[in-house]
């Protein structure tokens, strides 16, 4: 999944796929997820695009850890890693 630094909060490895039909998330087999972006990666629209899905689907604050500029991103989590598994769980 991802490092835990504090209990309350879950960092989880993202492979961004923009310019999608629609938005999804998948298991990566590399560890994290897939999530396919319907924005293009210009201006930072895809970015944003993630936040709010992700902060949507976990019902909690998600903040871009790294990777702003490239496919491969950590975002940070505003609930226990326990919470993140199974909200992503469900969501398949």
């Amino acid at each position: 999944m991802g490092q835990t630094i504090d209990p309350a909060q879950t960092v989880l490895q993202v492979r961004a796929r923009p310019g999608a039909r629609k938005f999804q998330i998948e298991p990566d087999p590399r560890g994290g997820v897939v999530v396919h972006l319907t924005e293009p990666p210009e201006g930072g629209r895809a970015n944003r695009e993630l936040i709010r899905e992700l902060e949507r689907l976990f019902q909690a604050p998600v903040e871009l850890a790294s990777g702003a500029t490239g496919r491969r991103k950590r975002v940070r989590i505003g609930r226990p890693e326990s919470d993140v598994r199974s909200i992503l769980a469900s969501h398949r």
